[in-house]
């Protein structure tokens, strides 16, 4: 066997490559943009979210607004039965405002509307006597402790007695 004559034939090929290295920093590098670029897209949709929420309930609550005024300015005389019922005659008819806690329900002529604000209840103050001696009676829709929405449904006059 001649051993010598098979090495001396034998050509050493090189070819071009990357190393075990180079590979594994690559795929480290590529790692780290593929989970930043997800944590930013994470945050984006996250936002979006709240803000559509957010969105949704400021409309929520100007349809609400909208409506309550319109009852109050069409309505004659109203009644508060509870914090959670408030009831507006009308020449109409009848529109109720009731709340579970949960939503807001406005009943008129056999259709219900609803309102998905969370804590909302009813209350009523009269002010005291101003300088033109007249006292208002206004009607309060509050979210929990906060007052978010003031309507004047009455002004009574005061004369001074003598």
């Amino acid at each position: 066997m001649n051993t010598g004559m098979f090495l001396e034939n034998k050509k050493t090929i090189q070819l071009k490559a990357f190393t075990l290295v180079e590979l594994l920093v690559g795929m480290l590098i590529s790692m780290l943009v593929i989970g930043f670029s997800y944590t930013c897209y994470h945050l984006v949709s996250q936002q979006f979210v709240l803000q559509k929420n957010e969105m949704n309930l400021q409309l929520q609550f100007l349809s609400l607004k909208d409506a309550l005024l319109r009852d109050a300015h069409r309505s004659y005389t109203w009644e508060m039965n509870s914090a959670q019922e408030l009831t507006f005659y009308q020449n109409q008819g009848t529109v109720v405002y009731t709340s579970n806690g949960v939503q807001l329900a406005r009943t008129a002529q056999n259709q219900t509307d609803y309102f998905e604000l969370q804590e909302a209840q009813f209350s009523s103050y009269n002010t005291n006597a101003t300088a033109s001696n007249c006292k208002r009676k206004y009607l309060l829709l509050e979210f929990g402790a906060q007052e978010v929405l003031k309507i004047q449904v009455a002004q009574i006059m005061d004369y001074p007695t003598k």
